[in-house]
């Protein structure tokens, strides 16, 4: 039996978010929103998907399955329609099985869309992504994307097949939005790229410390929350802010150490650092202009 399997929510800002949609006053939820399992070849698991009405009236809704992939850095992601002729048989989305008949939702209820996932003998050790959509209008088989028309709710399937996995990953960039600022208000980029086969969630912490060595500032990263996944071959960004205590006797050149952990089967972390100044300005230049003063004064005195 399929094991490890967690039911998580995921964002993905292309189509629908999934999980929830609301659209000319009707609204329409499915639960979970993303299934991240562990499997080996050859192995069969079944469950289903809860859609849940939330409206006055009936809804007739239709799901079906796509393969996933990441688009740009900014944890988006995009649905593929199955190739059967190309791929056969290798895709995540081939694997899954729903019904192809429709299910009516009655008011103010919901309804489990049965699903079977059925992964193959000769299937690749690594990562696979699919999605099933849920929507209200049946999709054309001659125009896959003719479903992005309708309504959608999306829940996730990521599934880890067992074998010759490779958990790897970099620091591409760690950079701060400023590297001179008066007040300690910025934002911090971290792009991490993932060279494995297997989706990695990156966790770890940005500590942020004075030219004196003492810590001004701790930014967690990915910790108790299932956001951050990073696909394989794929570079993910994450922004952090940070504001601090502003304080004149902090002047000087600041320094962001990052450290993150990722892996499952063994631990692995990377680390890497910036730096940027604060000056506050204003204040400084209002107690060269106080000194400015007292010089003069004695001077003429």
């Amino acid at each position: 039996m399929i094991h490890k399997i967690v039911q998580r929510s995921v964002l993905i800002l292309l189509l629908a978010l999934p999980g929830q949609m609301y659209s000319a006053g009707l609204s329409m939820s499915v639960t979970p929103t993303l299934f991240e399992m562990s499997a080996q070849p050859f192995q069969t698991w079944e469950s289903s998907v809860k859609v849940i009405n939330n409206n006055a009236t009936p809804l007739t809704i239709y799901a079906d399955v796509v393969n996933f992939e990441p688009q740009g850095e900014s944890g988006h992601g995009k649905f593929l329609p199955v190739f059967e002729n190309f791929t056969e048989g290798a895709t995540l989305a081939e694997w899954i099985t729903v019904p192809e008949e429709s299910f009516v939702i009655p008011a103010e209820s919901s309804v489990a869309v049965p699903l079977s996932v059925r992964v193959p003998e000769d299937a690749a050790p690594g990562g696979h992504f699919a999605a099933i959509l849920i929507g209200t209008k049946p999709p054309n088989d001659d125009q896959p994307f003719q479903i992005t028309t309708s309504q959608i709710v999306t829940s996730l399937f990521f599934v880890r097949i067992e074998g010759d996995v490779v958990e790897n990953g970099i620091v591409r960039t760690f950079t701060s939005s400023d590297s001179f600022v008066a007040t300690p208000d910025l934002t911090f980029e971290v792009r991490f790229e993932n060279k494995g086969n297997v989706h990695l969630q990156p966790q770890g912490e940005i500590v942020i410390t004075n030219m004196w060595g003492k810590e001004r500032g701790v930014i967690p990263i990915n910790q108790q929350t299932h956001f951050g996944n990073v696909l394989p071959e794929s570079i993910r960004k994450f922004e952090f802010a940070w504001k601090g205590e502003q304080s004149f006797t902090d002047i000087g050149r600041y320094t962001a150490s990052l450290t993150l952990g990722y892996g499952q089967d063994s631990r692995k972390f990377v680390t890497k650092s910036t730096h940027f100044w604060i000056v506050p300005v204003a204040q400084v230049l209002t107690v060269l202009g106080s000194v400015f003063g007292i010089i003069l004064f004695f001077t003429f005195v």
